[in-house]
């Protein structure tokens, strides 16, 4: 007799779906396919050159959705922009080219470099961060036991002071 013949194997119960798991595994594919009004208002809103945050706001949404489903909709809206104003990538690579070869002509290093952080940002070289917030780490001068404060908090403790002479 064989080893293989002696080993239990463990009984595994089939998963039987409930109706409410099957609900909700329904309108989580839902959500991941349609949009609702505001997330539509959301995503116009970014393409049109708001920031994420702002759109949010105007679009009465709480925060900015991360879905899938809003991600895929912004990238649909941008390419029909740029294909109505028949612009691509290539178009716009060849013409920042073309501003960097003029700039570093006439000895105009800082456009030169603005154009090829520009190329670097299309083709995705370069992460597009949003706006900083108020809450930025910064080193204190002396040992504090605050970790996290506000940029108004910071400056009012370690900001250079007015001296009244």
């Amino acid at each position: 007799m064989d080893d293989d013949d002696d080993k239990v194997v463990p009984f595994e119960r089939p998963k039987v779906r409930r109706k409410g798991e099957v609900r909700k595994a329904a309108a989580a594919k839902r959500a991941d396919t349609t949009l609702t009004q505001k997330q539509e208002e959301y995503c116009q809103l970014v393409v049109a050159g708001m920031s994420k945050a702002s759109a949010a706001n105007l679009a009465r949404i709480a925060s900015p959705p991360s879905s899938t489903a809003v991600r895929k909709r912004i990238e649909a809206l941008r390419e029909r922009a740029l294909l109505s104003h028949d612009i691509s990538v290539e178009k716009l690579l060849n013409h920042l080219e073309e501003v960097r070869r003029e700039a570093m002509k006439d000895r105009e290093f800082t456009a030169a470099t603005s154009a090829i952080m520009g190329m670097a940002k299309i083709v995705g070289l370069l992460d597009v961060k949003e706006s900083p917030t108020d809450d930025i780490p910064k080193p204190a001068m002396e040992p504090v036991d605050v970790t996290h404060m506000t940029l108004a908090e910071w400056t009012e403790r370690f900001g250079p002071k007015v001296v009244e002479g």
